[in-house]
């Protein structure tokens, strides 16, 4: 079965860089990271991925309120 899972700490976003990285193909990892956290704490950024049924993230979503 899939899972959806909200993604909290640098392991998980670095975990679906690779996805992230096929939208936003200029995006350096430690620029991605660094956005990441920047907008999470000062932003109310949520980021989101999808898990097939093997655990591989199939996709991934992020959105501010």
């Amino acid at each position: 079965m899939a899972v959806i899972k909200e993604l909290e700490n640098e392991r998980e976003w670095r975990g679906v860089f690779p996805i992230m990285h096929q939208l936003r193909t200029t995006l350096e990892e430690s620029a991605y990271l660094s956005l990441v956290a920047y907008a999470r704490e000062n932003e109310g950024y949520r980021l989101f991925a999808l898990y097939d049924e093997d655990g591989a993230a199939a996709s991934v979503v992020g959105f501010m309120p």
